[in-house]
């Protein structure tokens, strides 16, 4: 329970622990690569997002992602006959990508409600200069009107 009222100076030059969470390692069977992909999720993500149960599909994520990286090289080298079959592949595991990362709250949809973009994205209004960019670039170039 916090301490009601003011803080004392002795209170406020204690610094307390981050909580950060459970230490989650990746499961053995995951390769190097994988296992890297599996910290840096982790690592990315804020304290206390993840549980210890959240491991194995971690790992199915790291999994499907590289498969996904895998896929786009080769569909990017189809040929004509095969083409179609990589590009069924890669959409299969972008799929798959997708729902994992909504599954983890990795994807931005998952984490902020839409009534909550919705007003964000109304109430901005950019600046007049920002919507004028393109006439920078003629008075750089000292033209005149």
């Amino acid at each position: 329970m916090r301490q009601r009222g003011r803080q004392s100076g002795a209170g406020l030059e204690i610094i307390p622990p981050a909580s950060a969470g459970p230490n989650l390692q990746p499961p053995r069977h995951l390769i190097a690569t994988e296992a890297r992909l599996f910290h840096e999720v982790v690592a990315n993500a804020p304290p206390g997002q993840f549980s210890a149960s959240d491991v194995y599909l971690l790992a199915t994520f790291a999994q499907v992602t590289l498969l996904v990286e895998g896929a786009a090289r080769a569909a990017a080298k189809a040929n004509d006959k095969t083409r179609q079959a990589r590009f069924k592949m890669l959409d299969q595991a972008v799929k798959m990508q997708a729902l994992l990362a909504s599954k983890l709250r990795l994807a931005t949809q998952s984490r902020i409600a839409p009534r909550t973009v919705g007003r964000a994205h109304d109430g901005h209004r950019p600046s007049a200069y920002d919507t004028m960019g393109f006439d920078r670039e003629f008075f750089e170039d000292d033209w005149r009107r």
